[in-house]
């Protein structure tokens, strides 16, 4: 299976209501590619049937559809303990509208464009031989480019509205499409009027790799995906930005001091009952002095930690 790349044929809609007969531009948008064949068929069933094994451990019964961030929580992971984002199912009013997709987390998570204190699953193998293939395409740069998988599962019908993909991400984005091979994903722009404007079109057969970079990647520039006319796996690579790690790494060292003054003063207040003894058997202010020396071992480690985190910063 050679690797074709495609010099983008995109469709500008011409935003007239009239009969015309429909006389579109072809013409490339900067920063978008596709290459096809990337991965050949035998690799692409093996990484649809881990997922797709992956995704049913974690539905169980049919999935979630819990409109609160609780999930966010994986169910029962196969991996183990609950991991925070590892799996974040549609909630029911977008079901409902066939909007979006449920989607497992690989390596990082982000919710609401903000990247989380959260280390959702590791990449599964087949995601690493993915990686592997995308290299050797000419997708990626090299192995260990992409610390970021997200994985969508799409029903037929589903669809994306128009976005920006999280500044917490370097670009390119890069995006392996499995099993639709009519897939069609498309750029446009918000008027003066706050419409969406699409400006072209393309399509992301099965076995293809998306790229998108600048400047398609940034705002004004926004993507979307066209309802699927069949069901379909999505696995978008991207890397964190050292900006976003440092941020996050603030985020943990403030969150570690807020929790050692906590510690510190629930310690003040077990020394200070105990030192007080009123209405306490001995066995009793034993026992706080005890509770308060934890605590104040809890700070120190705390204080530690956050001390840590601030020379990596």
């Amino acid at each position: 299976c050679g690797v074709m790349e495609e010099e983008l044929e995109m469709e500008l809609e011409e935003g007239g209501s009239g009969g015309g007969g429909g006389s579109g531009v072809g013409r490339s948008l900067a920063g978008v590619s596709v290459l096809t064949n990337v991965v050949d068929p035998a690799l692409s069933l093996l990484v649809v049937e881990s997922l797709s094994v992956l995704y049913r451990a974690f539905c169980g019964d049919g999935g979630g559809n819990e409109e609160s961030e609780s999930s966010a929580l994986s169910l029962s992971p196969p991996c183990g303990k609950q991991q925070r984002g590892a799996f974040v199912p549609r909630p029911q009013s977008y079901k409902e509208k066939k909007q979006g997709r449920d989607m497992m987390h690989f390596g990082a998570y982000v919710h609401n464009n903000r990247l989380q204190d959260a280390q959702p699953m590791p990449f599964t193998s087949e995601i690493h031989m993915a990686c592997a293939a995308l290299v050797k395409a000419g997708a990626m740069p090299y192995d260990t480019w992409a610390d970021a998988c997200t994985v969508g599962m799409y029903e037929e019908g589903s669809w994306l509205p128009p976005h920006e993909d999280s500044r917490a991400f370097e670009r390119p984005i890069v995006i392996l499409s499995l099993l639709s091979d009519e897939q069609e994903m498309t750029f446009g722009q918000v008027d003066n009027l706050g419409e969406y404007r699409e400006k072209a079109r393309i399509r992301m057969p099965a076995r293809s790799a998306t790229i998108i970079d600048a400047p398609a990647a940034y705002a004004p520039w926004l993507h979307a995906l066209a309802p699927a006319p069949t069901g379909r796996i999505s696995l978008t690579f991207r890397r964190v930005s050292p900006e976003a790690r440092r941020a996050l790494q603030v985020e943990r060292m403030e969150t570690e001091r807020a929790g050692a003054m906590q510690s510190l003063k629930c310690a003040a207040q077990l020394q200070e009952r105990a030192a007080s003894g009123r209405g306490l058997s001995q066995n009793e202010i034993k026992k706080l002095r005890k509770k308060a020396r934890a605590k104040q071992a809890k700070v120190q480690t705390k204080l530690n930690h956050a001390n840590n985190l601030a020379m990596e910063t």
